[in-house]
């Protein structure tokens, strides 16, 4: 039986109105067919927003317990980036020049610090000999006993010309200055006395001697000398020189050098002399 006739009323206007309705819907075979296909799309769908609903409510949810924790850390301070700047591309620092040895062992000073005690010794000899460290040299060596520091200029304003030489020396023990008056024995003038620090000078004029095999030469020019020892292994020596190499042996010291026994003194007790700091041993 058509579902769409109503056997019951046989109005024109209704029967005009499902005859419409079937012309445009189509024959429908099998009513139950139908009803059953509506029926399942209907269930799909249902399932398809619950499915909907879910995955959108658990979404939010992640993003709640995110933002929670996202806020938690909002809270903490942000650490500080820290970069140290590197060589830049294709760069690298350049290796240190290595320090040299000397025959007997002996390394070199730092040159950097044999600079340095070179400016200061410079300063402290210009103080009492003006003109004087023009041309100067200056060399440094540590042996595991003992670090010297060695200064030297020449002069030709007498003839023959005078070299000033400083040693600023410091030894690996502390130095027993109670039988320095030694020194003295072989001078041909000397005189010691001991500072208020316990420091001991000794100044005078020493001659000095060629040996030649078993035999010295005769005694050459006698030249001035002036040395501050320290209880702490610390010594500065001060002295002048005739500056050729091949003197003749009856040489005299120039008499109108500025180089004296009064400038020497005067030279190794600077405080700025004495002031300097010098590596330790090796």
């Amino acid at each position: 039986m058509d579902p769409l006739v109503n056997t019951q009323t046989h109005d024109p206007f209704s029967d005009a109105l499902r005859a419409d309705l079937r012309a445009a819907a189509g024959p429908v075979q099998d009513c139950s067919a139908f009803i059953a296909e509506a029926a399942g799309r209907g269930r799909t769908r249902l399932r398809r927003q619950r499915r909907t609903r879910w995955g959108v409510g658990a979404l939010a949810a992640v993003l709640l317990t995110g933002g929670a924790v996202g806020g938690a850390h909002l809270m903490d301070p942000a650490p500080l980036a820290l970069s140290v700047a590197g060589p830049a591309l294709g760069q690298s620092d350049p290796a240190p020049t290595p320090l040299k040895t000397g025959q007997g062992g002996d390394v070199e000073v730092d040159p950097s610090v044999t600079a340095a005690v070179a400016d200061t010794i410079g300063t402290v000899v210009e103080a009492h000999l003006p003109g004087y460290s023009a041309g100067s040299s200056v060399e440094g060596w540590r042996s595991p006993s003992k670090t010297t520091l060695i200064w030297k200029a020449t002069s030709t304003a007498t003839s023959p010309a005078v070299t000033l030489g400083i040693d600023v020396s410091r030894n690996a023990t502390p130095k027993d200055l109670t039988g320095l008056d030694v020194i003295c024995e072989d001078a041909v003038s000397c005189s010691q006395q001991t500072l208020a620090d316990g420091s001991v000078l000794t100044v005078g004029t020493m001659r000095t001697l060629v040996q030649l095999g078993s035999m010295p030469e005769p005694a050459r020019p006698v030249q001035p000398f002036a040395a501050l020892y320290f209880p702490d292994g610390r010594t500065i020596s001060v002295d002048g020189s005739i500056a050729a190499p091949d003197i003749p042996v009856d040489s005299v010291y120039p008499k109108d050098s500025a180089v004296t026994t009064a400038t020497l003194q005067a030279i190794v007790t600077d405080p700025k002399l004495q002031a300097l700091t010098i590596p330790a041993p090796q």
